[in-house]
């Protein structure tokens, strides 16, 4: 589908002696035609361990535009360390008017804290290149083990007898 722009009149323009020109408006930008989002512009993975793994969420990228998204770039993450893509229906691939994708995501953090990345795609409209952004955050605690009783007394046994 080739990206279509209307014009549309708005008069005549007439100048004694220089003949009457017609002049249009440009219409809609391709940043007005554009609209792709995430299903979700935030997500709180919450609480785990540290070294631990949450289940994979999926966001949904559209396009809801009235033109066509080609020249897309592969969705990436700003923080790939603490954070994955376990799986992109994607790629670098365009997107039709009304189409979608999918991005699977999972907070697998190393490091204690509150840890955010950006899920991000960028794509280009015509001439324009947009980007649409996703904010993702977990909170990530060290675990905390102890022995609880720190002692335990068996009192006396004899060999090769259960206590």
């Amino acid at each position: 589908m080739k990206n279509v722009f209307t014009a549309i009149l708005l008069g005549y323009i007439c100048v004694q002696g220089s003949g009457c020109s017609v002049k249009f408006n440009a219409g809609p930008t391709a940043e007005q035609l554009a609209l792709t989002t995430w299903s979700q512009n935030q997500s709180d993975f919450g609480v785990i361990n540290t070294g631990a793994s949450t289940v994979s969420r999926s966001f949904v990228f559209s396009n809801a535009g009235a033109i066509d998204a080609s020249g897309c770039e592969a969705p990436t993450l700003s923080d790939s360390t603490n954070f994955s893509i376990q799986s992109d229906t994607c790629g670098a691939n365009g997107l039709t008017v009304g189409a979608n994708c999918s991005v699977d995501v999972r907070a697998n953090p190393v490091a204690a804290g509150t840890l955010t990345s950006v899920l991000s795609r960028a794509c280009s409209f015509g001439r324009t290149s947009i980007s649409t952004t996703n904010s993702l955050t977990v909170v990530s605690v060290q675990p905390n083990l102890a022995w609880s009783p720190l002692t335990k007394n068996f009192g006396n046994q004899y060999v090769s007898v259960s206590s």
